[in-house]
């Protein structure tokens, strides 16, 4: 999966010297009936890259990607069924999510049109209404947004130097220039005066940044523990309170090649309402989603070549990782292979939805492919 502004290869995980490394546990206890398990196969591959994905509740989520016929395509999952919808037109494909309730979900684009254009497309609960952007610069293609509500929201840049974004107030979309941090990887609000932001410099710097209703600042954080030459790369951010943020990235460094990064391994980035400090997640060198419910964070990783290939959901309560292979049951073949996108927390639940793209082989030895819903739960 393409690294924002640069182009990851995966090299496998290189050994922290003098650093505690936590190490894998078993699956959690059989005896519990939460487990994860393959939810859903779309055969035949009517959508993939369904990447962003929300949850409002057990009865309530949806996906997005490419559908067939070039059409983008939006499944809303009503407790029983995902039911397609095309609201996109031909739109480029959808790419970021925002969601604040049932009637209140924003969307954008990860690239901009032939003519220079993203998007948002906003959902009231009924209809979808999308506005396109057309700025010179092609400041705004694969924004990041959020929403606070349907009156709020924001959408940010990847220019690389000043920090832009579109905010729209209720009646208009007002341009702002937020500061010199970078382009915006990845975003999480909490409140309409409490949003987080994760950025990446031209100097290859991770920063995060916080808006307090007034002014965006970046947050002093300490060094990750990384071997030398290796910089923290961010990936996603969850939000669950003031006093209880997660930030996923990979450890990277400059190719040799000199063509973009390379991945070393992964790190969490904790905030407990005082202080942030670094957990290492072992055991694998790739995290492109974090979610979080009652005091677990989960991740979905993908184990360093050195290991094996595959993915692995993995759970930290705190003081011990838990980590469990995804599964294949429920695919209709064998040798099944994943590419994980998507990992959501069920809001009123301990579940947790999940999502990916799967390559297996068909009962006659054929190769064949699917998108694949994975759900945490009974």
């Amino acid at each position: 999966m393409n690294k924002g502004i640069a182009v990851i290869s995966v090299v496998g995980l290189c050994a922290l010297t003098g650093i505690a490394v936590p190490q894998a546990q078993a699956s959690p206890a059989a005896s519990s009936p939460y487990t994860w398990h393959v939810a859903k196969v779309f055969a035949g591959q009517p959508y993939s890259n369904l990447i962003p994905m929300t949850a409002i509740s057990a009865k309530d989520a949806w996906l997005f990607g490419d559908g067939a016929h070039r059409r983008e395509v939006a499944l809303h999952w009503n407790g029983s069924t995902w039911t397609p919808s095309y609201p996109f037109g031909r739109l480029p494909r959808p790419w970021y999510v925002s969601t604040t309730a049932a009637d209140n979900i924003w969307v954008t684009g990860q690239v901009c049109t032939s003519a220079g254009a993203n998007y948002v497309s906003r959902y009231n609960g009924r209809t979808w209404t999308t506005t396109t952007f057309k700025i010179a610069d092609e400041t705004f293609c694969q924004s990041p947004v959020v929403t606070t509500r349907p009156s709020n929201g924001w959408i940010f840049s990847k220019s690389a130097v000043a920090t832009k974004a579109l905010h729209f107030t209720g009646k208009k979309w007002v341009p702002v220039t937020l500061g010199n941090f970078g382009a915006v990887l990845a975003a999480s609000a909490i409140s309409a005066n409490d949003i987080y932001l994760l950025t990446y410099t031209q100097s290859a710097k991770m920063l995060v940044v916080r808006y307090n209703g007034r002014t965006w600042k970046s947050v002093p954080v300490p060094a990750a523990p990384a071997p030398k030459g290796d910089h923290p790369y961010p990936d996603a951010i969850t939000t669950p309170s003031s006093t209880n943020v997660w930030i996923a990235t990979d450890l990277v460094h400059a190719a040799a090649d000199g063509g973009g990064y390379e991945v070393n391994a992964s790190r969490l980035l904790h905030f407990d309402g005082s202080r942030w400090s670094w957990v290492k997640v072992p055991g694998t060198d790739n995290t492109y989603n974090i979610a979080y419910s009652t005091g677990a964070v989960w991740v979905a990783g993908q184990r360093p070549l050195a290991t094996g290939t595959g993915w692995d959901f993995l759970r930290w309560n705190g003081r011990t990782w838990a980590s469990v292979p995804a599964p294949s049951a429920g695919v209709p073949g064998t040798s099944a292979s994943y590419e994980i996108y998507s990992l959501v927390h069920i809001p009123g639940t301990r579940s947790f939805w999940a999502e990916g793209d799967s390559s297996y082989l068909s009962p006659s030895n054929q190769p064949e492919a699917a998108a694949v819903v994975f759900k945490y739960g009974p």
